[in-house]
């Protein structure tokens, strides 16, 4: 507000017969009630020495009685919650008074309601008459401009404004000039600021859009042109998975935010940049595998891995790091540490128990059950299961796994296979946990499988392969001569 409106502006209301006459009718009326009151005179006015007078209106409020604490909560509040909502030709926007750029002068308004508490004319005036005062403020016309630009910035022919902006073809930025087009003027977001917070009271305001010329450009974005290549110039190299990026001007300038001061490279839009690069580069994403339990719980058979994710772990640790490096002109070198997550599982749950192999176990006698249907190895106790079923893959149909009931006869914590005429080539390769339970066939770790869903073509040569941990576990469980039977969904 100007010097000129820093006084409040007061308005009597009244019965005159001629308008020009109030001053001196007003004057005589509170002459007669000042000699009328006398001593009672005083004491009103000392009663209300710190509260506002009565029929004080700030807008369309009444305030009389306040005191200045009570006064300054009030405008705090009105000033914090009063909002203007534009529509017609833009999308309906309710905007607040300091969005619009008005800073309320609290302080100031409530002095201005107080200020005629120190003329006792004025004091006893009020008994007759209502006094308005014209809350005051400051504009920030800069703010109202890009509040004006936001109503249409969906638009494509909208009005633009010179400002910093990256070149992609120089690889640098620059000052981009301005450009006519459709806009609001933001004029008429001043005049809705200053009349929703002179009446203290929401406004509707709709709006026709105008031909609006951009604002002149600013001549620090030259400057600020200068100052964002500076921090966009060092070299950033990240390393992941044993590769290195290195970081384009085009990707750094994504990082530079301008604030009041100038621009600065953005810790929160590095780790968002950061979030979108790892996931597209650096991190492994494996879906969920699949599997077919029973109702009690146990594996029937896996129809797809559940592969392990690796995630990169440190993205707030970088992005932090990238942010000073850069704000202090220096090039960065940073390494992604992975962490490791493990797969999950869509299982699908059927009304179904487990194959019972087909071999009358007595009461507590241990065998193993491997289900060439099911593609699962379990460990038995009689006639419960103690552990498993876990998934296993058997021999391939070129090299096949035979049905039957045998018996473990040799366990090597660490076999030597090899065979020079496989049906798919040579192999020479060492075996943990091995159990043969038939010639050369055998139920054992292995550590070059990763895949362990059963197909005619990836399995093994003839023995039963587990995970090497698994396989340890039932290794410890086992003995010489506990019997592997092989059957086919409980048929041999």
């Amino acid at each position: 507000m100007t010097a000129d409106n820093l006084n409040p502006t007061l308005e009597i209301r009244g019965v005159v017969k001629q308008k020009r006459r109030w001053p001196i009718v007003t004057g005589i009326s509170v002459g007669v009630l000042a000699l009328a009151l006398g001593g009672s005179g005083w004491a009103y006015a000392t009663h209300y020495s710190n509260l506002a007078l009565p029929h004080t209106m700030v807008g369309n409020h009444d305030v009389g009685g306040q005191t200045p604490d009570e006064l300054k909560r009030g405008l705090t509040d009105r000033c914090q919650t009063l909002k203007a909502t534009f529509s017609g030709d833009v999308p309906e926007t309710s905007l607040s008074l300091g969005q619009m750029g008005l800073d309320c002068d609290v302080p100031g308004t409530a002095a201005a309601v107080m200020k005629a508490n120190e003329n006792l004319s004025e004091v006893l005036a009020s008994t007759v008459r209502e006094r308005k005062v014209t809350p005051l403020f400051t504009l920030d016309k800069t703010t109202a401009t890009q509040a004006a630009r936001a109503l249409t910035a969906k638009r494509p022919d909208t009005v633009v404004d010179p400002q910093l902006g990256f070149n992609s073809e120089q690889g640098s930025f620059a000052v981009q000039p301005g450009s006519a087009g459709q806009g609001v003027d933001p004029t008429v977001l001043i005049a809705a600021a200053e009349k929703t917070w002179e009446t203290q009271t929401k406004q509707s305001v709709p709006v026709k859009l105008t031909e609006v010329t951009p604002s002149e450009a600013d001549p620090q974005l030259e400057t600020w042109a200068q100052r964002a290549n500076t921090l966009i110039a060092p070299k950033v190299n990240l390393i992941g998975r044993r590769v290195g990026h290195i970081i384009s001007p085009a990707d750094k300038a994504q990082w530079v935010e301008v604030t009041e001061d100038g621009p600065v490279i953005s810790e929160k839009k590095v780790l968002a940049w950061l979030k979108t690069f790892t996931d597209e580069k650096i991190d492994v994403n494996n879906g969920p595998g699949e599997r077919t339990m029973s109702k009690d719980g146990y594996l029937l058979t896996m129809t797809k891995m559940a592969l392990d994710s690796k995630k990169v772990s440190n993205n707030d640790t970088i992005a932090a790091e990238i942010t000073t490096a850069l704000n202090a002109g220096q090039n960065y070198r940073g390494v992604f540490e992975m962490e490791v997550q493990e797969g999950k599982f869509n299982d699908t749950v059927v009304d179904q128990n487990l194959p019972r192999p087909p071999y009358n176990a007595k009461p507590g006698e241990k065998f193993i059950s491997v289900d060439l249907t099911n593609h699962t190895v379990a460990a038995w106790a009689g006639d419960k299961v103690v552990w498993g079923p876990v998934e296993a893959v058997h021999g391939s149909l070129p090299s096949p796994t035979y049905p039957g009931i045998f018996r473990v006869q040799t366990k090597l914590v660490n076999a030597h296979m090899k065979s020079d005429n496989a049906w798919d080539g040579p192999y020479d390769t060492w075996s943990p946990w091995t159990m043969y339970y038939h010639g050369d066939y055998a139920v054992h770790g292995t550590y070059t499988r990763w895949n362990w869903v059963q197909t005619n073509y990836g399995g093994s040569h003839g023995c039963v392969n587990l995970k090497p941990a698994k396989a340890k576990e039932l290794f410890d469980w086992a003995r010489v001569g506990t019997p592997v039977v092989i059957h086919r969904a409980g048929v041999i």
